[in-house]
Formats: C-alpha cells, sequence, structure tokens
C-alpha cells in the first residue's frame, strides 16, 4: 500500500489555507492547487529534494492520494490561484500580467476553472480529472458556480503554450488525462471546439 511522509500540524490545525501559481507544467499539464498540495505537502526530509521519492510515474494518482489524506485530516480547506500573473513552469520562460484571482473552498473546481481560463480543457488534466472521479470536488462547468468576472471574459486565449521539448512525449500532460497529443491538450472544450457541447 501507499504511504506518504505528511506535517505533524495537519492534525492540529482548524483550516489549511492553500495559495498557489497559475502556470502550465510539462509533466502534470497544469500546476495549480491539487499539484500544489499533491507536491507540496510530503515532506522533503523523508521524500528528498525535488520530491524525488515521490511514485512520479503516477504524478496524477500522488496529487489526488495527498489531498485525500490532506481533506481527511483538515476538512475546512481554502484554495487561492494567484493568477495575477502567469506563464509557463520554466524558470527563463516570460511571465505576464493576466489580472485574475481564483479562489474555492472546491480545489477540483479552483483547478477546472483555473485550466478554463488559460483556455485549455480540464477533462485532460489527469489530476483534476481523477480527483472529481474520487469526490475531492466539482469538475464540470455546470456544477461550478462562478461569480465575479464571467468565465467567458476570463479565458485568456494567447496562454503560453510550453517550451518545444515538452511536445516531444505527448503522454507529459498527465497519463491519466488520456491525452494523446499536444493538440488535443491544447484544444478548448466550450470555446473553439464545436463537438465538444461542454468541457
Amino acid at each position: 500500500s501507499k504511504q506518504y511522509p505528511m506535517p505533524k500540524i495537519l492534525k492540529t490545525v482548524d483550516v489549511l489555507i492553500n495559495a498557489c501559481c497559475f502556470k502550465t507544467h510539462e509533466y502534470a499539464g497544469v500546476t495549480l492547487c491539487l499539484k500544489n498540495l499533491g507536491i507540496g505537502l510530503p515532506s522533503q526530509r523523508v521524500v528528498g529534494a525535488c520530491k524525488f521519492g515521490l511514485p512520479h510515474q503516477h504524478v496524477a494518482e500522488v496529487h489526488v492520494d495527498v489531498n485525500y489524506i490532506a481533506q481527511k485530516l483538515v476538512p475546512r480547506q481554502f484554495h487561492i490561484i494567484d493568477a495575477l500573473y502567469a506563464g509557463t513552469w520554466v524558470p527563463v520562460a516570460p511571465y505576464f500580467l493576466s489580472g485574475l484571482i481564483i479562489a474555492s473552498r472546491d480545489p477540483v473546481a479552483c483547478d477546472a476553472i483555473g485550466t478554463a481560463c488559460m483556455n485549455l480543457n480540464p477533462r485532460n488534466i489527469g489530476t483534476t480529472r481523477l480527483a472529481a472521479q474520487y469526490g475531492l470536488g466539482k469538475m464540470e462547468y455546470d456544477e461550478i458556480e462562478v461569480v465575479g468576472v464571467p468565465l467567458e471574459e476570463a479565458i485568456i486565449q494567447d496562454f503560453p503554450r510550453h517550451p518545444y521539448k515538452a511536445r516531444k512525449w505527448p503522454w507529459t500532460p498527465d497519463m491519466y488525462g488520456k491525452v494523446t497529443n499536444w493538440d488535443q491538450y491544447y484544444r478548448h472544450p466550450l470555446y473553439g471546439v464545436p463537438n465538444y457541447p461542454r468541457w
């Protein structure tokens, strides 16, 4: 069975506040709320630098396992995507001002809306899909109440694509997402793809 080293403080806190950046990622597809906790919570003292001790070949499952444990330990959570600036998960990649803040008590909904704002399909992100399947939150657009700026106005049509090297490996957006190529990954389900009635 899988085991994850979790911070002891999770057993004593009343609320968990999770703040993350707004980026694409060459292995996970996006790096938002679920990945932030999924990689951030397991102790570096146990799993090592860059969390290499975690089973990265099953990245979606790892993220969902850790988030499931965190929800059991701290049911009251608040998730914030700092999308004031946006970009890709590469140190030298340019960032740009997007001016968004996305927040929710539901990490799956937060990630789904964040992914849609990147003009990407949340269903193609393995972590988001698997988390919704296991009841960690809502992923479908018609199940999420969006307040503030309408989603249609928040979508960044020309969100920067990931560097060329990531596109060499069609499985990198996340195997569980069943994404066969980067062209499929970069389609948006509601805007610009007539075959998708919803995401």
